[in-house]
């Protein structure tokens, strides 16, 4: 498209979006490195079976360097958040008077009902999520929008005459607000995100026994999420559409008009720039 869109993401995600975009820029930085490392640590452990005993995937060399780099990207999380927390300590505007609190602020200052804020891990957690799921979740959204809109012309179209007709013949940039307008553009991004979701399988640690259809699961089991499945399974992603199972693997971008979560929000936004 002749058009170029240089608009600002959420205001809250200013801060972490910025690092992750500054670091992705240099391929030499430690921080990318140990990124792309990791990723390729943790799918080789899935193929080793001894390696997923803990005690002797640490004494592995393999394990020995996961656990190295792991530290790393906890110290430059660490380092982050400390530079914010600073910045936030010498403003004069208090945190909650700012017109815009980006990532950063809402984590630092959000209490609980009891007063209570999040705990340093907890924030070093959250931050570790965004920087480095920050640049992979939208490149995987380009690329599966631009191979969905590749394979049906048709919508493709509809998506250039949208953008057209609300730019006209100007050469002016997309603003933000320019994006709220790009209702069916941004319909056939989630649609490609539906079916080719940019985190396709999700673990989480049950911290308590579980209930899963009669079946008690214990706490401490590593769950595993399939995306990927459970939104294109009839039972779960049909309700309230009219289309079939098999037709829920089709590309359908007018299904998707429901609101999606902070994550989603921001990777479709990026994707749209």
């Amino acid at each position: 498209m002749k058009h170029r869109c240089h608009c600002s993401p959420y205001p809250w995600f200013l801060c972490c979006l910025y690092v992750v975009t500054s670091l992705s820029h240099h391929s030499n930085n430690p921080y990318v490195n140990a990124v792309n490392t990791i990723s390729y640590l943790i799918m080789e452990r899935q193929v080793m079976p001894h390696h997923r005993i803990e005690f002797i995937y640490r004494l592995s060399k393999q394990g020995r360097q996961f656990y190295s780099l792991v530290n790393l990207l906890h110290r430059r999380a660490e380092e982050v958040i400390h530079e914010r927390r600073l910045a936030l300590e010498g403003s004069e505007v208090a945190p909650h008077q700012a017109k815009y609190r980006d990532f950063l602020d809402i984590l630092l200052t959000t209490k609980d009902e009891n007063g209570v804020a999040l705990t340093d891990k907890e924030i070093r957690d959250e931050v570790d999520t965004f920087m480095f799921e920050g640049h992979d979740t939208t490149g995987h959204g380009i690329n599966w929008s631009l191979y969905c809109l590749g394979k049906h012309p048709d919508i493709q179209q509809r998506c250039r005459e949208e953008i057209d007709a609300l730019l006209g013949d100007t050469t002016r940039d997309l603003t933000w607000a320019d994006m709220e307008k790009l209702e069916y553009t941004q319909m056939c991004i989630r649609e490609a995100m539906r079916m080719y979701p940019p985190v396709p399988i999700v673990g989480r640690t049950l911290l308590e026994d579980t209930d899963f259809d009669g079946m008690v699961v214990p706490a401490g089991t590593c769950a595993v999420n399939k995306t990927l499945v459970l939104r294109v399974y009839d039972p779960f992603f049909s309700t309230g559409h009219s289309y079939s199972s098999i037709a829920a693997w089709c590309f359908h971008p007018s299904s998707c008009t429901c609101a999606d979560g902070v994550p989603a929000h921001a990777t479709v936004s990026d994707i749209t720039r």
